[in-house]
C-alpha cells in the first residue's frame, strides 16, 4: 500500500456508533447547554421520533487522548 492510498483510508469519512459515555464537553464549544423549556421539547421529540440528522464528529489526537470535536 502506497502512502497516498493510506493517507486516503485515514481521511476516509464512516459511519461508527459511540457510546454516550465516551463523549466529554469540548471546553471551547461555542454553544451552552440550558436545562429548559426547549431541551424538554427536544429531548420529547429524539425520544418520539429519533434523531433524524446524526452527530458529525471529528477525532483528533492530543496528549490527553483522542478529543471528539
Amino acid at each position: 500500500m502506497t502512502e497516498l492510498n493510506r493517507q486516503s483510508e485515514e481521511n476516509e469519512e464512516r459511519i461508527i456508533e459511540i457510546e454516550i459515555e465516551r463523549l466529554r464537553p469540548f471546553k471551547e464549544h461555542p454553544f451552552q447547554v440550558k436545562d429548559d423549556k426547549e431541551m424538554f421539547l427536544l429531548q420529547e421529540s429524539i425520544e418520539k421520533y429519533g434523531i433524524l440528522n446524526p452527530l458529525r464528529l471529528a477525532i483528533l489526537a492530543t496528549a490527553e487522548g483522542r478529543k471528539f470535536l
